[in-house]
């Protein structure tokens, strides 16, 4: 019953991650860089282009962190509604979900404070927040 339920949940949610989404416009860490990266451009990469690498790859991370903590967090709850009031399964499901929570708070938490220290790098701590833009300098 619990690797029918598994299967389930788990099918869809790999289909939809590997034929769903684009692996090009999802894990594209030139994105925002001059010219679209430094090795198409003529002048080459410069510090900016380095941060936004930077910001690009913890966004990313990011959002594989938040999508693992929702998947993590129903498979939590899908083990409270089978637990049958079987005390370990139960305290499996809170244990799940509990992990689940505190793994999402450390990840926005060093999140916020990885784009805070750029903004600082960069001289732009104004917002919109988590957007750093490089400007060819010439």
């Amino acid at each position: 019953m619990k690797k029918t339920i598994a299967s389930l949940f788990f099918a869809p949610l790999l289909f939809l991650l590997t034929f769903g989404i684009s692996h090009a416009a999802l894990f594209d860490i030139w994105k925002g860089t001059s010219n679209g990266g430094c090795n198409a451009s003529d002048s080459g990469c410069n510090l900016c282009d380095a941060v936004k690498v930077v910001v690009n790859i913890v966004n990313d991370l990011t959002t594989f962190a938040i999508i693992a903590a929702v998947g993590m967090t129903v498979y939590g709850a899908i083990v409270l509604m089978i637990s049958g009031g079987s005390e370990e399964r139960v305290k499996k499901g809170k244990s799940v979900i509990f992990t689940a929570v505190t793994g999402l708070v450390i990840v926005l938490a060093g999140w916020l404070i990885i784009n805070t220290i750029l903004h600082f790098l960069t001289g732009r701590v104004d917002f919109p927040w988590a957007n750093i833009q490089c400007y060819n300098v010439k």
